[in-house]
């Protein structure tokens, strides 16, 4: 140029492919503004560690951060709306950059692997810890140290990838074992101080070579200068490790223990690599790891290997560009992507590859005796030609290793993880130790030089012998074998001859046996003892185990608690047991793993579900609660299945997902679906959202390729494409109204299409934008109303008629998945990454109820007809909950009284308003899966105080300004009768047996008698010094007692009620009486206070009550009701610590616990049904709670009702101490 400068050719965005080329380019636009990247982030209002890495190129705005990019653009000097767009265009073509990354890309994750010393730059999370364990070792303290965790929490990884390179860079020479090694033969020394890491030192417990001379080397070795010698051990093996006296002196002075990563770590050990490798992570993906990576019952330590290999299976998934929700579901999530890997392997053998697998990996494990199962090295030369094949298989994915000569599972997270391994391990579990014993055996007998006294007699023969039929030994073991039966044949014969001699001891032995048997009694009955005593504690544990389940896998949580009941029914399990009974009735089926779509029949009779592995499976829905397979599953697609949809006949299935696929089956025989042909076009990239139109005329795929909308043809064949739409990104949901003139659909792109399909052609677009990925869509029952289930964690409601959004529903943690209606459009659900589902009594303006479940819940639909859910979520489970379960909630303030109507069919509930309307008291039915509120009566003044009659034609209320109504049950129209007190608000109201008196105490201390049916005052009684909390009468009608803040509480004889006698004061609380009650007999009387105790009166003579016994202690705060069951048999004691206590006084001098219940908020109030089997209470949150109260009762309802019962391995996990046993016949 004439003035000799160059000219700079500035990339385009149209020339834009990935992602470093995006950050060059955003790069160039921000250096021609002569701008820094801290000066862009803070224009931008955007953090600066954001902003450079999209100029840095290692990652892309997410759709949900898409705005930061047009901020960045502007500020950058990039205005003009055409290059805006050609930008937008450029970072969604990146995004969706089609193929995998290079074969030769970083790879950031070592799945389950452990990190080696040359992987150490992608080693991140445990800076804090390898500077631990570097200050140790540089001490140097002539003793090994340990390093100590349990399997999976990253021991491996700490000692190869962080403690050996860093001292390998501070000069130290370092040494890298395992037990497998043998004899001690360390190199030569080439630098000042040495690093010997012995990894895996629990194999010197489980393995076959246990020489001692090992172990002394090291501790001579440790002992010399500037040496150090450090041992990784599984916690598991610390017991095996103090029998040793030197391991025990080393473990007391010198350990580390590798305990969970915080939060932060772990976001570290996944977003940092990534961004080394430049692979992008998609909103929302770090935060559901994490949630799902810390279980109910556990810290998460030992996961650490199943969070490596979900992370490279996502990475695969994304082809190794992206990391992504969708990707992440599709692998199975934490739980299930290593048996998923697995599977996919073992599934894609021929039936010979298979047994041959089964084989290679049973090798593979050391069946523990006393602790958990472990992986087992063997040499590579010890395995057949035939298994090589089959053994590369499994290494190209990771889940075995060969180091050296030495084959091996790549870690002990398969072995716990993979299903399908632990089956064969329960099946397998005495051969394969067996086996063991027999291979030890016979190599000690050679070492022996073949002592014929190490040789198998007896039962171990026997054994052995039957073994050898069906498993191929070595030649060592077979020679063992072949010598220990000819010798068995010798010593039968030596044996024969010896019979004839010891005939001659039988009279001296049968005195002897007399004597034993004696001893033999004595000790049957002390193992006996032993039995039910470690019973106690299995059930104990148990029944804590499920309740912690509870709040994530409510089906499986029951059958842990019937378990723990029928090992033991200890208070604890009972409690469970209880408490199952109060959660909503809910039947899992095991779908695939990492079940995501599900569809239902018009008539809801017929469900099918698809999942990660790209299995599809019908179901019968049977009863509006149990599911039942159909036949087996069968191959839908090629990989994930990510919506399906029954056409309106239900004779067609449409399954979408990976790799292009929309595939239609028939399944009028729904034991024999077949392949009908597919859609013309077809789709050219993954569906992730599938439905028909209500009429059957149309099916719509949303995906890669935006909304396709087929018209069918006589046949139910999608031929004519009749709409196809760009979206603005990935579409992820599609929905058709009622009556099938709506299509709604979006995804990626943050917006809201809407077309209607009742003119000529599809008519309209975009109708609104939202703040995050539309992930799910549903129509409200009226045609209008559309509910949206955003990534933003929250559900919308958009009215199209109206062109107006109603208010989010929202309290979700995580991006939500799915969202639907009930046909009566009273109840919305919606399911979400963070495993919860809620659901929302749309009418009634309360809510949410919430379903907890194991893992991210994918869908959710209403059976129709019904309030009946169903669930999917990603731990392979399909559910249909009974809603609304044990709860009557909506009530306008705290629950002050609780009270069963006649036959036990109602229930009446008072609540107290917390605001200016008035307070109410409302019916529910009580019936299996119903609660209906009906008939309320309101009262301004109401205080909360109320009674039923025992007939239940009336209700009296007690009001802040001291007056009591009388009110008619059913009858609105007739006002009222008021009973004019003092003026003082009413605290407590109550009927006699009969219906014919009314007791009253309030705040101006005094009770009141009132007779029912001349509406006259009777007497007031003045004996409590201080506001009257409760008043009650006995059941007889002789007596009444009230509980007063003076600490006591008062009796009197109402027998002639005109003229009742003060008969006693009960001292002995320490704090306010706030409850009083009479056992069935009148014999009893309870007393609950806010000094946390409760006493029981012996009352049968009124006018001389005594303490029965100790106060019963239990509840942390104050006891605010008090009832006995109609038998009399227990007492239940409301508690505001939350909890509802049970106790047997069937011997009502020696109470017990019988069970404690527990609900979030104080409890104010207790009631039993006359039948005894329902137990009602109210609680601060204005939800009243039902439990039933027959264990017997929850155990039929769980074995009906639960759908798959709890397998071998969940017991295994759950229940180790005690054999495997079905719960339901």
């Amino acid at each position: 140029m004439a003035d000799g400068k160059q000219v700079r050719n500035w990339t385009t965005p149209a020339e834009i492919r990935t992602t470093r080329q995006f950050g060059a380019a955003l790069t160039e636009l921000r250096e021609r503004a002569g701008l820094s990247v801290r000066q862009v982030a803070q224009d931008v209002e955007a953090a600066r560690t954001t902003v450079g890495d999209y100029f840095a190129g290692k990652s892309l705005p997410s759709p949900a951060t898409s705005w930061v990019l047009k901020k960045v653009l502007l500020r950058c000097g990039v205005a003009d709306p055409d290059t805006l767009d050609e930008w937008e265009r450029a970072l969604i073509r990146v995004r969706r950059a089609p193929g995998p990354a290079p074969a030769d890309s970083p790879r950031p994750y070592r799945g389950l692997a452990p990190f080696q010393p040359d992987d150490a730059e992608w080693f991140h999370g445990r800076d804090r810890l390898v500077a631990e364990l570097v200050a140790h070792v540089r001490q140097c303290r002539q003793v090994p140290l340990f390093v100590i965790g349990q399997s999976g929490a990253g021991k491996s990884s700490l000692l190869r990838a962080g403690l050996v390179p860093t001292l390998r860079a501070d000069e130290w020479q370092t040494v890298l074992l395992t037990p497998g090694a043998g004899v001690l033969a360390l190199p030569e020394r080439t630098t000042a101080r040495l690093l010997v890491v012995v990894d895996q030192f629990e194999e010197l417990f489980t393995g076959d070579e246990r020489d001692p001379a090992f172990v002394d080397a090291l501790f001579a070795l440790a002992e010399g200068p500037d040496v150090a010698v450090v041992f990784g051990m599984r916690s598991d093996f610390y017991d095996h490790a103090v029998g040793h006296p030197e391991l025990a002196e080393a473990l007391r002075h010198e350990t580390v223990v590798v305990g969970a990563m915080s939060e932060e770590e772990l976001r570290s050990a996944i977003v940092r690599p990534a961004r080394q490798a430049c692979v992008d992570l998609e909103d929302g993906l770090v935060e559901l790891l994490l949630r799902d990576f810390r279980p109910a019952d556990s810290a998460g330590g030992g996961a650490l290997p199943l969070l490596s290999h979900v992370l490279h299976a996502t990475w695969q998934a994304g082809n190794r560009r992206r990391l992504t929700i969708d990707g992440y579901l599709s692998t199975g999530g934490i739980a299930y992507a290593v048996g998923q890997s697995a599977d996919a392997v073992y599934l894609d053998l021929s039936p010979r590859g298979q047994r041959l697998a089964r084989s290679l990996l049973l090798r593979l494990v050391h069946v523990g005796d006393g602790v958990a199962d472990t992986r087992r090295g063997i040499a590579r030369t010890d395995l057949p030609e035939e298994y090589l094949d089959i053994l590369d298989r499994f290494v190209a994915q990771r889940l075995v290793t060969i180091d050296a000569d030495t084959v091996s599972i790549s870690h002990e997270a398969l072995v716990h993880a993979w299903r399908r391994l632990r089956e064969w391990l329960d099946a397998d579990r005495d051969a394969l130790r067996a086996h063991r014993k027999l291979q030890g055996a016979a190599l000690d007998w050679l070492e022996s030089r073949r002592d014929p006294s190490a040789l198998y007699r007896g039962a171990l023969l026997e054994s052995a012998a039957a073994l050898a039929e069906n498993t191929e030994l070595t030649g060592v073991e077979r020679d063992f074998l072949t010598a220990s039966l000819d010798a068995r044949g010798r010593e039968e014969r030596d044996r024969r001859r010896q019979l004839r001699r010891l005939r001659r001891w039988v009279a001296a032995l049968v005195v002897a046996v007399l004597v034993a048997a004696g001893l033999v009694a004595v000790v049957f009955r002390l193992r006996s003892d032993a039995v039910a005593d470690r019973n106690v504690a299995v059930s104990r544990q148990t029944a804590l185990r499920a309740d912690t389940l509870r709040s994530s896998d409510p089906a499986l949580a029951g059958q842990l608690a019937l378990a723990a009941y029928r090992i033991a029914p200890t208070p604890e399990a009972r409690s469970s047991l209880l408490e199952s009974g109060h959660t909503p009735v809910v039947s899992r089926a095991r779908g695939s793993d990492g079940t995501i779509a599900t569809a239902l029949t018009a008539d809801g009779g017929l469900l099918a579900t698809g999942g990660a592995d790209g299995t599809a499976r019908l179901w019968r829905v049977r009863d509006r609660r149990r599911l039942a397979p159909v036949g087996d599953g069968f191959a839908a697609a090629p990989g994930s299945v990510f919506g399906a949809a029954v056409s309106p006949s239900g004779h067609v299935l449409a399954l979408t997902g990976m790799d292009r696929g929309l595939t239609l089956w028939d399944i009028t025989d729904t034991r024999h679906p077949t392949r009908l042909p597919g859609p013309e076009p077809a789709l050219t990239g993954t569906g992730y959202a599938v439905a028909f139109s209500p009429d059957g005329r149309h099916l719509a795929v949303v995906g890669q390729d935006g909304l396709r909308l087929w018209r069918l043809d006589p046949t139910g064949a999608p031929r004519v494409l009749v709409l196809a739409a760009d979206l603005g990104g990935d579409g992820k949901a599609v929905a058709f109204s009622a009556d099938g003139t709506t299509l709604a659909a979006g995804g990626l792109g943050n917006t809201l299409y809407v077309w209607r399909l009742d003119g000529p052609a599809p008519n309209g677009g975009p109708v609104r934008k939202l703040p995050g990925t539309v992930n799910g869509l549903a129509f409200h029952p009226d045609g209008h109303t559309v509910a949206i289930a955003g990534s933003d964690r929250a559900v919308h409601l958009w009215d199209l008629a109206a062109g107006t959004e109603g208010t989010p529903l929202t309290g979700f943690a995580g991006p939500v998945y799915a969202v639907g209606f009930s046909d009566d459009g009273r109840r919305l659900a919606a399911g979400s990454a963070d495993s919860d589902t809620f659901v929302w009594d749309l009418p009634a303006g309360h809510g949410p109820q919430v379903l907890p479940h194991p893992g991210p819940v994918t869908a959710t639909a209403f059976l129709p007809g019904t309030h009946a859910l169903l669930t999917a979520s990603a731990d392979g489970f399909a559910r249909v909950w009974s809603l609304p379960g044990g709860v009557i909630a909506g009530h306008p303030g705290p629950i002050s009284t609780v009270a069963f109507g006649p036959h036990d069919r109602t229930v009446a509930v008072s609540a107290s308003s917390v605001g200016d309307g008035p307070g109410s008291v409302e019916w529910s039915e009580v019936a299996a899966g119903h609660r209906q509120r009906e008939a309320p009566v309101e009262d301004a003044e109401f205080s909360g105080a109320s009674a039923l009659s025992p007939d239940g034609t009336l209700v009296a209320t007690g009001g802040a300004d001291g007056t009591t109504r009388l009110w008619r049950v059913g009858d609105r129209s007739t006002p009222p009768t008021a009973l004019t007190g003092a003026g003082a608000l009413v605290e407590s109201v109550a009927f006699n047996a009969e219906g014919s008196l009314l007791a009253v105490g309030g705040d101006d201390h005094r009770v009141r008698l009132w007779d029912t049916r001349t509406r006259h005052l009777l007497a007031t009684l003045t004996e409590p010094t201080n506001i009257v909390m409760t008043v009650a009468f006995s059941r007889d009608g002789r007596m009444l007692a009230a509980a007063s803040v003076d600490n006591d509480a008062y009796l009197w004889d109402v027998t002639l009620p005109a003229a009742p006698r003060h008969t006693a004061r009960l001292s002995g609380h320490t704090n306010y009486a706030y409850a009083v009650g009479f056992s069935p007999d009148s014999r009893v009387l309870a007393v609950g206070s806010a000094d946390r105790t409760v006493t029981l009166w012996d009352v049968e003579d009124p006018w001389a009550p005594r303490m029965i016994g100790r106060p019963l202690v239990g509840p942390t705060n104050y006891v605010y009701g008090v009832t006995f069951t109609g038998d009399g048999s227990l007492l239940v004691t409301a508690s505001t610590d939350g909890t509802v206590w049970l106790w047997d006084v069937t011997d009502v001098a020696h109470p017990a616990v019988h069970a404690t219940l527990r609900i979030e908020g104080s409890v104010y109030a207790v009631a039993v049904s006359g039948d005894g089997r329902t137990l009602a209470a109210g609680d601060a949150d204005g939800t009243a709670h039902l439990w039933p109260l027959a264990p017997e009762e929850v155990a039929t309802r769980i074995c009906a009702d639960a759908g798959e019962p709890v397998t071998r391995a969940e017991w295994t996990q759950f229940i180790p101490d005690v054999e495997f046993r079905p719960l339901c016949a």
